[in-house]
């Protein structure tokens, strides 16, 4: 019974017309929200300018201009934004590949729609309020004399790599969820050990010296770092980065990490859900 269930539950289809209908009423819904809502929306977009005046006045600290070397000539906003930039892919990516939990786990498979649509439907505010928070970033910076330097196609394909990496850990981490049952380790140890470590918005080197020899064993330091490399730098696939190898290799080796950790990431969550089907989701 559990195996029909669990091949019922990842195998849903649902027709084309009704997700469109469906995604009509959640566009509707969102904008709905925000007329309602407009002195919380207008709030919101005041937080996010207040952030990012923040992050000017520390990018014209003098501590913070330590570390910009490795980057080439850049300004240390510049640094900031770009950093931004890659988590608010990285999260949203995230928060669809983690969206199967124990806490919904019981909606998620009774709902005729399948997995990916629902956490597409689920994240699609979260989506566009991010891309919106995002523009206000870049015409802040643009106005305080920001200029990027990007190399299209390095870019590119670092972000079509990120993408796959963060697929792969939102798996695991659905997956992980779904056999403890309770808490997150995966999205803990994700954006607390790699948000200190993985300069996103601080450069590796102005860590102490045993911090940085554990900053470049993660997967998400290369991410960065080859992004603003490309995107502030003009770095092209091949390029020679400062620690000596070609863009296009560190690409290349994060892109296969990446796919065998989808491949880990979708046993990991086919055994949790097998498990939840099994087991009932109460620890």
């Amino acid at each position: 019974m559990s195996e029909r269930c669990y091949e019922e539950l990842v195998r849903k289809r649902i027709p084309l017309r009704n997700l469109l209908i469906i995604t009509y009423d959640v566009t509707k819904g969102m904008f709905s929200y925000v007329i309602q809502y407009r002195t919380a929306f207008i709030l919101d977009v005041v937080n996010v300018v207040i952030a990012v005046l923040v992050y000017i006045f520390l990018g014209k600290s003098i501590l913070y201009q330590e570390g910009l070397s490795v980057y080439g000539d850049v300004s240390p906003l510049a640094f900031i934004i770009s950093g931004l930039a890659l988590d608010i892919i990285a999260r949203q990516v995230y928060s669809i590949s983690a969206y199967v939990k124990v806490d919904d786990f019981e909606f998620v498979l009774h709902s005729p729609m399948p997995l990916f649509h629902q956490a597409l439907l689920n994240n699609f505010y979260k989506v566009v309020a991010d891309l919106g928070k995002f523009s206000i970033y870049l015409a802040v910076a643009y106005v305080f004399g920001v200029r990027f330097k990007v190399n299209v196609v390095a870019a590119l394909a670092m972000a079509v790599v990120l993408i796959m990496f963060y697929i792969g850990v939102g798996l695991v981490a659905s997956g992980v969820n779904l056999i403890i049952k309770k808490g997150d380790p995966v999205n803990w140890f994700l954006y607390t050990i790699t948000d200190l470590l993985s300069g996103k918005l601080f450069p590796v080197g102005i860590l102490p010296p045993v911090f940085q020899g554990l900053s470049w064993v993660l997967p998400t330091t290369w991410f960065y770092l080859i992004w603003r490399l490309s995107t502030l730098n003009n770095m092209g696939l091949f390029d020679i980065t400062p620690s000596g190898q070609p863009v296009w290799l560190i690409i290349l080796c994060l892109g296969v990490f990446s796919l065998v950790l989808i491949a880990i990431g979708k046993k990991t969550l086919d055994y949790g859900i097998e498990k939840c089907l099994r087991e009932g989701v109460l620890p």
